[in-house]
């Protein structure tokens, strides 16, 4: 995981406030493999809505094992 991502993981763990600079980095990326594979604008966007949703509720849970958070 490369250092800003680290950080913005670490603080999002620490501060659910800071989970929205997570969410900045994240949104375009997740949004973008939702509508490919979906197809569908608004079930793209109710299935990243979804997905941050339990990545908020469990952030807590992660332990880094050396790949990218966004995998």
């Amino acid at each position: 995981m490369d250092q800003p991502e680290q950080q913005l993981v670490a603080e999002a763990k620490q501060n659910p406030e800071a989970f929205g600079r997570l969410f900045d980095f994240y949104h375009k990326k997740v949004f973008n493999f939702c509508l490919k594979k979906t197809g569908h604008v608004q079930v793209a966007e109710d299935l990243t809505g979804e997905i941050f949703f339990k990545v908020l509720n469990n952030i807590g849970k992660y332990q880094d094992r050396g790949l990218p958070f966004g995998a």
